[in-house]
């Protein structure tokens, strides 16, 4: 936990600094927490980045992936991306491969997207998010739902 902890405030602290001319930002994480997303533009490198956390391990949020740690990273060359409207963006054509846990790992989309739901006789608007991911040849898909009030657009997780 002090590990994940440790990467959150580094994130953070990077985020803020290096990404204050970034046109897209998005963190989200649900309110346990249990997952967390953060996408961000990196104009000096002209990448997209597309942040996992796993709070509490791989395991509860995707068990297929349980030996995975807690936090990923993946990249795209801006011009593999498009933005949408606003916190909307898709990221395609794979990202490069990595060997997590002596697994070859590819991220082969992200997205990120508004959606809004009748909950309870209520609009709600949910900010999701998908990245599919390709483990030794199979594809697995990591989905992340969170209402507007669990993001932020500053690329550090919003205060629960």
């Amino acid at each position: 936990m002090k590990a994940i902890l440790a990467i959150l405030f580094l994130t953070g602290f990077v985020s803020s600094m290096a990404l204050a001319k970034s046109d897209f930002q998005l963190a989200c994480s649900d309110e346990t927490p249990t997952l967390g997303f953060v996408i961000r533009e990196v104009p000096e490198d002209k990448t997209v980045v597309a942040e996992l956390f796993a709070f509490q391990g791989m395991k509860v949020i995707y068990p297929r992936l349980a030996n995975f740690p807690s936090y990923l990273r993946f990249e795209w060359p801006h011009q593999n991306c498009q933005k949408f409207e606003a916190y909307a963006m898709k990221c395609e054509h794979t990202s490069e491969v990595q060997t997590i846990e002596n697994h070859r790992v590819q991220a082969l989309s992200m997205e990120s997207f508004n959606k809004i739901e009748e909950r309870d006789g209520q609009k709600v608007l949910l900010r999701k998010a998908l990245l599919r991911l390709s483990v030794d040849g199979v594809t697995h898909e990591i989905h992340g739902e969170f209402s507007e009030f669990q993001c932020s657009d500053s690329g550090v997780f919003a205060k629960p």
